[in-house]
This record gives C-alpha cells, structure tokens and sequence, in this order.
C-alpha cells in the first residue's frame, strides 16, 4: 500500500551549495554536507559538479562577481543576492578547476572571514595603497581560479584591489546616510 503524501511531507529535497541571501562584508557558499533545509534567508544551487563550482564562486573573482551583480539597495550597505542574480554569476567550467583534496577539504570545513581579512586589506587606509597579503589557503584557491583564467600577477593584485575596494565603497556609503 502506497502512504499517502502529506501537505508537510517535502520529499527528497537535496542542492550540494547554499547561496547566503544577504551579504555584509564575508562572502561565502556552502556545501550542503548534511542535506539542510533551508528557509528564505538562503538559496540553494544545484550543480552536477558542486565542488568546482563552489570553488569557483568561494574565490576572490566569485566575490568580485557578487558584489557588481548584487543589489545594494538594503539597509547598512548589505548586499542582496536575489535567485535571479545568484543564477547570473559568472562561474568556470568545471573541467578548468582542478582542486586537490587537501585544498577542497581545507575550503570545505574553513571558517570564512570578513574580505578585508580574507585579502589582508586595512579598510580604515586607502585600500590602493596596500600590498594584498591574502590568507594562505585563500591565495591557493584564487591561484587555481587565476590561472585558469591566465591572470597575470598584477591582474591578480587588481582583482584583489577591486573586490576590497567595492566592498568598503559600498558600506562606507550606508554609513554617510
């Protein structure tokens, strides 16, 4: 005998990535390891190849990505990242990705800071005035992201320097109204 579907009964419901809604100043997506349910704060992102494609949307050009596609409409200069702009980041082809498993274990179970930190960036000096000194397991993953890309060392520096540089503009100017 067939059980009877419940109105609470969701099924099997599983997506490998959870996409943060609103952004401050960390940029980060999950693997979804436990198969969480997820409520309107989070969106979900199915892919067949999910840790390629959240290393790419965890590097520095996945943060550059979010912070010129996503809303700067909220309160406090949070960030909104809506479905529809989640849906338009730009990632790369899985088969340009090649993470080793220390680095996508490492990526996996970090702790993801404040950009600034992540990138080694002061927000309270002129950001292009700074030397970029990312966290090391940071700097491995952009450096699997940049050179698929075939970013030079100052294209690299530049990527570092517009993602820190959005970010402070933009809260910076929640703080002046």
């Amino acid at each position: 005998m067939q059980r009877k579907a419940r109105w609470w009964d969701l099924g099997e419901i599983y997506s490998p990535i959870l996409s943060k809604r609103f952004v401050n100043d960390n940029f980060a997506y999950f693997y979804n390891q436990v198969n969480f349910f997820v409520g309107d704060t989070f969106f979900v992102i199915s892919y067949n190849e999910p840790h390629s494609i959240l290393c790419s949307l965890n590097s520095s050009c996945g943060a550059l990505f979010a912070e010129i596609i996503g809303r700067k409409s909220m309160g406090e200069g949070v960030l909104l990242m809506y479905g529809s702009e989640i849906s338009n980041l730009l990632v790369l082809h899985p088969n340009l990705i090649r993470v080793d498993k220390i680095l996508l274990q490492s990526m996996l179970n970090r702790n993801f800071f404040p950009i600034f930190k992540e990138l080694g960036f002061d927000p309270t000096r002129p950001i292009c005035e700074q030397e970029p000194n990312p966290l090391p397991d940071r700097k491995a993953l952009d450096d699997i992201v940049f050179d698929a890309l075939g970013l030079t060392e100052e294209e690299r520096k530049e990527v570092y320097w517009a993602v820190a540089e959005l970010v402070n503009n933009r809260l910076e100017k929640a703080k002046s109204v």
